[in-house]
């Protein structure tokens, strides 16, 4: 659901709501620089396809666990080691898509299989009393196994594992303790705040993964965006800040919030950098002034091109006349360090 209304700071809209208005973050300003036709398609087409894939779900349950870890036993569970493929398994995934089914299903005892006469007679009385059969074994198991399942996300127990033991790591670190432990009472997880750029008229939208408020050890406040990644050295994160555009991110995120707190400066901005495989290690970094005004330009340029496409309601994509190619700079280095050799 969507409320295109809302403005200001709002601490418990749900993950789904806050992505599904339509104001503007980050992440729509990225699609939009490609072109406004794959803002469009990520963001307003009414036919567009989830992309809620199976590592998302881990990250998402790593934010948990870093950043709420209180939440994290109600959201996440570690799945049971019986084959997928198996009856019992399929039941019981059928059952936690649709509670109705579970609540209907009536066992038979296991000495009496389904396809014996005396079972199938079984089948057919408690069928006709519109109940399911099933035998008494399978519905044991699927009785022990929804009360933990319903209603979380379902994670095998290597990732689970994996998971709690990165949180620990980067909750572990010196700058964590101070902010999520001695400074817990100013700060808050997954705060949904939203704003309207003057100049354009364009609603925007940001939800850090954790932040404090103004306070007096930061009177600006303070972000930290959570990312794993293959490398989080100091030189292997720097390329993947500036290859996946994360300063974006920061800048679009502490100028909003500047916007909405009304500080005199923006808030500091962290990235916490976390490798995903083992020893998991884990490490903050700032994002630098320069890094930050080179984006504050590249948004300024973009706003006022989303806020022409909304009122027209056209998206256009890559330019439609012959666009001819030229040697990439890249392209020339290599040719030149090739003649040269």
């Amino acid at each position: 659901m969507s409320n295109d209304s809302l403005m200001g700071i709002h601490p418990d809209i749900p993950n789904d709501e806050y992505h599904a208005d339509a104001a503007v973050g980050s992440s729509g300003i990225k699609r939009f620089r490609v072109s406004p036709l794959h803002y469009w398609a990520a963001y307003l087409d009414p036919e567009r396809e989830s992309s809620d894939k199976k590592h998302f779900r881990i990250g998402r349950a790593w934010h948990c666990a870093v950043f709420e870890p209180a939440a994290f036993a109600d959201r996440y569970a570690e799945n049971h080691d019986v084959h997928p493929a198996t009856k019992r398994a399929v039941l019981l995934a059928e059952c936690l898509q649709d509670g109705d089914k579970f609540a209907a299903m009536r066992g038979i005892p296991d000495d009496i299989k389904l396809t014996t006469k005396e079972g199938k007679a079984l089948a057919a009385d408690i069928e006709a009393a519109g109940g399911t059969p099933v035998q008494q074994s399978d519905l044991d198991f699927i009785t022990e196994w929804m009360p933990k399942l319903s209603g979380r996300d379902i994670l095998s127990a290597d990732s689970i594992g994996d998971v709690q033991r990165m949180a620990g790591i980067a909750r572990g670190l010196p700058i964590s303790r101070v902010v999520f432990d001695r400074m817990a009472e100013h700060g808050a997880a997954e705060t949904s705040i939203f704003t309207v750029d003057l100049d354009t008229g364009v609603r925007l939208k940001i939800r850090p993964d954790y932040m404090l408020r103004p306070c007096p050890m930061f009177p600006n406040g303070l972000i930290i965006d959570g990312k794993t990644t293959t490398d989080a050295s100091a030189s292997g994160f720097a390329r993947q800040v500036w290859n996946l555009d994360y300063g974006l991110q920061a800048a679009f995120y502490t100028g909003v919030y500047q916007k909405v707190f009304r500080t005199a400066g923006r808030p500091a901005f962290l990235w916490l950098a976390q490798e995903k495989v083992a020893p998991f290690a884990a490490a903050y970094y700032s994002a630098g002034a320069d890094l930050v005004a080179y984006w504050d330009k590249r948004i300024a340029e973009t706003l006022p091109a989303i806020a022409r496409c909304q009122v027209s309601g056209e998206w256009p994509g890559y330019p439609e006349i012959v666009t001819e190619l030229a040697l990439p700079i890249w392209a020339e280095k290599q040719v030149q360090e090739g003649v040269a050799a």
